[in-house]
């Protein structure tokens, strides 16, 4: 499967919602929900594995609002 797709194995995650917009509050805290309760099961699940390391890429422009979600999610990350 990793030739195939060309990632190396392991658990990847992608949040996207094409119609998101910065002014819904509703759909924002949705996204923020499943974000965190996805975390969770990662970090649940990562107990286990010998590294103990999650790597997180908050892509977009902070610059540009429709395509700052990314770098301001990574700010407010604990």
């Amino acid at each position: 499967g990793e030739k195939k797709i060309g990632k190396k194995m392991g658990t990847y995650l992608t949040l996207t919602n094409p119609t998101l917009t910065h002014t819904d509050r509703e759909g924002l805290q949705e996204m923020a929900n499943i974000l965190k309760s996805k975390l969770t099961e990662l970090t649940t699940g990562i107990k286990n594995l010998r590294t103990g390391k999650i790597l997180m890429v908050g892509l977009g422009n902070r610059e540009v609002t429709p395509d700052a979600v990314g770098p301001l999610t990574m700010d407010r990350l604990k």
